[in-house]
């Protein structure tokens, strides 16, 4: 079987200071220091290697695509086009792709719908073997949202997000990775029909009992561990679960350990304390809970581990929107260095967060017959906490209090109205606790 050779696309608007950046009056006069351009200093420190990107990938197999806004500036950014092309060979790029891609704004640069749909119809649809990168620096604040949601929301097999930063990029070439705490992502959010489609068959085949992977973002994610894990035999495998609390993280690692078994017949072992090391056998899958959690020199150890142990697959969990010990950023430098980033969205983000509680349900005894039925408009609506440990929590509550076999929605309804009313009592009295009465007191 031929293995697909890796490939690079990087995509970024052109901003005013990219445009600065060459004289359109007088092409040889040299650019003003105080006016380098953010798209040329991310080509310059691309390589870096630092950045935990992918080794390797020549110019060659590398397209940048420029968002080149069709307006009065059209003509300037054509040009900064043409001499990006003309500096390549210079910064050793020589035979990358240009591609000047103009975008119509009618209704101004805040139009972040038609802002979205033409980045969407741009940005080529891509497996694993494609690193995408999205440069924030150039361009309009909308545009740098637009380019946000689009790492977030197109399925992208390798995604990474880097700012042009003199101050806080000085290590790595001036380039700064984002790494975000969270998922940008809505309810409401209309999924693009070219992207809502099923689990491939194969993973599907083997999946987990009560697995869901209904919604396309997961089914994404979970066709990344599967390929993963099949190349384990390859290269060693290494895989980051990233999410918020009750996102599935934890079950995202177990699948994987299924399949490395089923591929190989490999034991899993699971890590969860960093300062008790398991036994760990030839060939095995470990299973790491919250690296978040691990310090530095846990971190070191287990890179030292994963460098001289390239028998053994691991699968860590990072909590997204929880206070860390060690940022993702360092835990990829140094603790899972190489280690493919799986990003699973918060419940209310998913479409098939109604097939989710009825898998909650069955998992927990309980009859899922009436869940659809009872609870559809309420989990759709957000009207709950925004993790699987709270569906389970209100699913038993409600069937605790039920008479019949099937749980009741007003009990249901009855916990929320609790965990509201607790909150809110909470935050009451955090105010009146620092407020100032006077000598006399309440």
């Amino acid at each position: 079987m031929r293995v697909k050779e890796r490939s690079r696309l990087i995509v970024s608007f052109i901003g005013n200071t990219d445009l600065k950046y060459f004289s359109i009056k007088q092409d040889n006069r040299p650019p003003r220091q105080d006016d380098n351009s953010p798209i040329m200093r991310l080509l310059r420190g691309i390589d870096n290697k630092k950045l935990n990107l992918g080794q390797g990938i020549p110019p060659s197999r590398t397209r940048l695509l420029l968002f080149n806004e069709n307006g009065d500036n059209h003509q300037a950014r054509a040009f900064f086009c043409e001499r990006i092309k003309q500096e390549l060979e210079g910064m050793g790029l020589d035979g990358m792709e240009v591609i000047d891609y103009p975008i119509t704004l009618s209704d101004g640069p805040t139009d972040y719908d038609n802002l979205y749909q033409q980045v969407d119809a741009a940005i080529p649809r891509s497996g694993p073997e494609t690193e995408v990168i999205f440069h924030l620096s150039s361009g309009t604040p909308a545009m740098h949202t637009t380019l946000l949601i689009a790492a977030n929301c197109l399925p992208l097999g390798n995604v990474h997000l880097f700012e042009t930063s003199r101050e806080k990029g000085q290590d790595c070439g001036g380039l700064l990775s984002i790494c975000l705490p969270y998922i940008l992502a809505a309810s409401k959010t209309k999924i693009p029909k070219n992207i809502n489609k099923k689990l491939l068959s194969e993973p599907a085949k083997t999946l987990l009992p009560d697995t869901v992977v209904s919604d396309p973002f997961v089914s994404e994610s979970y066709e990344a561990l599967h390929a993963i894990a099949k190349s384990r035999r390859k290269s060693p495998a290494r895989v980051l679960v990233k999410g918020a609390i009750g996102t599935g993280k934890w079950y995202a690692c177990r699948q994987f350990a299924k399949w490395c078994h089923d591929i190989d017949g490999a034991e899993s072992v699971e890590w969860l304390e960093p300062v008790c090391t398991p036994e760990i056998p030839l060939g095995c899958t470990v299973l790491i809970r919250r690296i978040d959690t691990w310090s530095l020199d846990q971190l070191q150890r287990l890179s030292r581990l994963a460098a001289d142990r390239r028998d053994i697959a691991i699968a860590a969990t990072f909590r997204t929107g929880e206070r860390s010990s060690s940022p993702l950023e360092l835990i990829q430098s140094e603790g899972l260095c190489g280690a493919t980033l799986i990003t699973l969205p918060v419940l209310r983000a998913r479409n098939d967060i109604v097939q989710l509680a009825e898998a909650v349900a069955r998992q927990n005894g309980i009859a899922d017959g009436k869940v659809r039925e009872r609870f559809q408009y309420i989990l759709m609506e957000g009207m709950l906490r925004n993790n699987i440990h709270d569906i389970r929590s209100l699913l038993t509550t409600a069937m605790a209090y039920s008479p019949s076999k099937h749980p009741i929605i007003d009990h249901y309804q009855q916990d929320i109205n609790n965990i509201i009313a607790d909150q809110l009592l909470r935050e009451a009295w955090q105010t009146i606790d620092s407020m100032d009465f006077g000598p006399g007191g309440l």
